[in-house]
């Protein structure tokens, strides 16, 4: 595959929703893997490699604890994804 970029997300667990009205009124809605930044890291070259280095400076409100990053290599002019992985954060 040519023209590929490998994008990084940072993802964040444990938000919760009170909803006031509708079907789920009263309750809690708890979200998990909610993206907080998507960033394009590098585009690959047509062997699949490519160098490249990224800085992310956390949000005021971030939670450490509940971060974790997944990342994807994807096609730009298909969109297609060929891989994807992801790790937590670790100190």
């Amino acid at each position: 595959a040519e023209d590929l970029t490998l994008w990084l997300a940072v993802v964040e667990s444990g938000f919760e929703t009170p909803v006031g009205r509708g079907e789920n009124a009263r309750r809690t809605l708890h979200n998990d893997h909610v993206v907080r930044r998507l960033l394009p890291v590098l585009e690959l070259d047509s062997n699949g490699g490519g160098e490249g280095s990224l800085r992310i400076d956390a949000e005021p409100g971030w939670k450490d604890g509940n971060l974790s990053f997944a990342a994807f290599v994807q096609d730009r002019k298909t969109l297609r994804v060929y891989a994807a992985a992801s790790t937590g954060l670790t100190n």
